[in-house]
């Protein structure tokens, strides 16, 4: 398994996560915080909200998706590959807790 197919498959798995969540439709009750004492209007979503991690899968697999064409379609493999990797080395940590990312830390 290569980083790319690392980063895809733990997007995968939290896409499937949130969609479940939005699914069973419990997540409602929990997406925003109450305010704290003295604020007027409830606090954004919290960071597990299944709509914010939908996005959030996006984004990374947007990001992933235009750095691994880097690579593809790159001039100086070697260099765009380096840097490339440089970019989805942070990307990957978001799933430090995997063991298999141990093979890009």
């Amino acid at each position: 398994m290569n980083i790319v197919e690392f980063i895809k498959a733990r997007i995968a798995e939290d896409e499937a996560w949130a969609q479940a969540r939005i699914a069973s439709d419990a997540w409602r009750k929990s997406v925003t915080m109450p305010p704290r004492f003295g604020e007027p209007e409830p606090r954004p979503a919290r960071p597990d909200d299944p709509t914010r991690v939908l996005r959030r899968c996006e984004a990374l697999r947007a990001t992933t998706q235009a750095l691994q064409e880097l690579v593809e379609d790159g001039e100086a493999p070697s260099l765009v590959e380096a840097t490339t990797l440089r970019h989805l080395t942070p990307i990957a940590a978001i799933w430090s807790d995997y063991p298999d990312y141990q093979e890009f830390a």
